[in-house]
């Protein structure tokens, strides 16, 4: 299971909600008998695309990159202990190690050469943070090793912004007080004020402590570890901290490519960070609230910023009108239909094979109709202007991808409140694919059928009539508990008649 969670400003509620709503698809679906692999990565991972390396490399460029990235002068009232300003730091920022030519002084200033992008949030370095990105040194943010997909982004508060990572919803000052709070636990059991799960599954440069250290979470425990529910709860806390990406990301939704750079990072055959493995069922879950707005490959070196225009048309989703603040250009945009072809070649190719079914299937969580819109834009103070300046998009792409891809594909809504039923339709189509084996002839009829469950020490344990059914050359289980019970050790055993050995 591959996750996109958009990890931009006005996902905080959204990821609030997954991280509540997973618990028990946790308990139901990643047993320790069962061998999943998940992954999170998040929708800015596709900076990690050459690209975009001076973007990188580069000192308090324009828009939204200010967030992380300031020229020598700038003050920060926050940083400045004796400014005032609340909430202010209490001591002195004390810069990294690898900030190399640049720093901020006792009074909140940037000195020397200017906060880079890649300072601000070091998982947009390279293997060396202290250098500069490069062909020698590449961007490793798409990469699924320690530090990089494995809790929130860890960046810096800078003073009072509409960010709400940066001052706001996730206070971002209260995880910088490492003395007081530190740790993945607040993240994985939530609360209430400080301790609540918005402000503390947060990343800071001086609290960077929200990490599970398994950037690949596997159901299938180490050799010599007990599957108890102590590896269980373990699974369940890994898998919280790298779902909650935080929402200090870049606001440019680009999911296909950062798809994309997953894959061209991770997936060669040298690849220590290969997520991916031949012949098994393939999960793609976005979560966002926002249209996917992936883009055409760049050979030159450009920013993210390029792609878009601030001069977006006015939409009309189910009677609720809104234009978006900023919007791809449409000259720039990469078909949807090209990416989902490259997946299933990908997957193919994986399997061995040049054709066939990919095995795999797409989940979107995003707004899928024009009240839900209505609903985030209103939550976000963004019916000002007759909504002529909002971030929420409905995900006219996203759908053509899930349509394409089919094979039991889903499109859920991002404002439900409860997301425990809408995480077990993910599970349940997962068990719908698990439950169907495939025979060399056609049954005859299901009594003339025996079926046993044969586990890896030999002994079997028939299956009741009642929990199977045939169909055409499948046999299906159509218990769920039965199913979830089995053990990837375990084997089935099926006696049959054939109706005709020409079929």
């Amino acid at each position: 299971m591959l996750w996109i969670v958009d990890n931009t400003p006005s996902m905080v509620p959204t990821q609030k909600k997954v991280r509540e709503g997973f618990q028990q698809f946790a308990e139901t679906y990643m047993k320790p008998n069962w061998d999943v692999r998940v992954a999170v990565i998040s929708q800015d991972t596709y900076l990690a695309h050459p690209s975009y390396r001076n973007f990188l490399n580069g000192v308090a460029p324009t828009g939204s990159a200010q967030r992380y990235s300031r020229a020598a002068n700038f003050q920060s009232t926050y940083l400045n202990p004796n400014s005032g300003a609340s909430p202010r730091r209490t001591t002195s920022f004390v810069a990294p190690a690898w900030w190399t030519g640049t720093g901020i002084d006792s009074t909140g200033k940037v000195t020397g050469s200017g906060i880079k992008l890649r300072h601000g949030i070091p998982e947009y370095g390279g293997a060396n943070l202290s250098q500069d990105v490069s062909a020698s040194n590449p961007s490793q943010y798409a990469r699924l090793i320690p530090g990089r997909h494995d809790g929130p982004l860890a960046t810096m508060c800078w003073t009072s912004q509409t960010n709400p990572f940066f001052y706001g919803t996730s206070q971002c000052s209260v995880r910088d007080k490492q003395n007081q709070y530190s740790g993945t636990s607040g993240c994985v059991l939530g609360g209430t004020g400080n301790n609540d799960s918005s402000v503390q599954c947060v990343n800071t440069l001086m609290n960077n402590t929200v990490r599970s250290g398994n950037p690949i979470i596997s159901t299938m425990p180490p050799e010599g570890t007990p599957a108890d529910d102590a590896w269980s709860d373990k699974l369940y806390a890994d898998f919280v901290v790298n779902l909650s990406g935080g929402v200090s990301g870049y606001p440019l939704e680009k999911h296909f490519n950062s798809i994309e750079q997953l894959i061209a990072d991770n997936e060669s055959e040298s690849s220590n960070s290969q997520f991916f493995r031949p012949n098994a069922l393939r999960i793609i879950v976005i979560v966002t609230d926002e249209d996917d707005q992936s883009t055409l490959p760049s050979v030159s070196q450009i920013t993210p910023d390029d792609t878009y225009t601030y001069t977006c048309p006015w939409k009309n989703v189910d009677g609720h009108v809104y234009r978006l603040q900023l919007c791809p250009q449409d000259a720039k945009v990469s078909p949807v239909a090209p990416f989902k072809e490259s997946l299933d070649a990908f997957f193919l190719s994986l399997d061995g094979r040049t054709e066939g079914n990919p095995n795999y299937f797409a989940v979107t969580i995003s707004p899928t109709t024009g009240s839900s819109l209505q609903q985030l834009h209103d939550d976000n103070g963004e019916n000002a202007d007759s909504y002529g300046s909002v971030s929420s998009d409905i995900g006219t792409r996203l759908f053509e991808f899930t349509n394409l891809v089919g094979n039991g594909s889903l499109n859920l809504e991002i404002t439900s409140s409860d997301y425990t039923p809408l995480l077990d339709q993910i599970g349940l189509v997962l068990v719908e694919k698990k439950s169907r084996f495939k025979l060399r002839f056609k049954p005859s009829q299901k009594e003339d059928m025996l079926v046993w469950i044969v586990h890896a020490d030999n002994t079997r344990e028939q299956i009741a009539y009642s929990d199977f059914e045939i169909s055409g050359f499948e046999m299906i289980i159509t218990n769920r508990n039965l199913l979830l019970s089995l053990s990837s050790t375990d084997r089935l055993l099926i006696d049959y008649q054939p109706g005709s050995l020409n079929e």
